[in-house]
């Protein structure tokens, strides 16, 4: 096996590995912030409720 083709292989797991972190940290993190936008979305929701009732708009 050539040296460039090993360094290729090697360097093609390397990506693959940092990738998989990246995701994985993504995951967490998101999955740790989702709650909370869910609760700012639904109090957004509210607010833009109240607006619409406080101008008298209908759905």
């Amino acid at each position: 096996m050539s040296p460039f083709l090993l360094g290729l292989i090697l360097g093609a797991f390397l990506v693959i590995g940092v990738q998989q972190i990246i995701y994985t940290l993504l995951w967490v993190y998101t999955g740790e912030k989702i709650g909370m936008l869910r609760n700012i979305r639904t109090a957004i929701k509210h607010l833009k409720n109240k607006e619409k009732e406080k101008s008298g708009e209908n759905y």
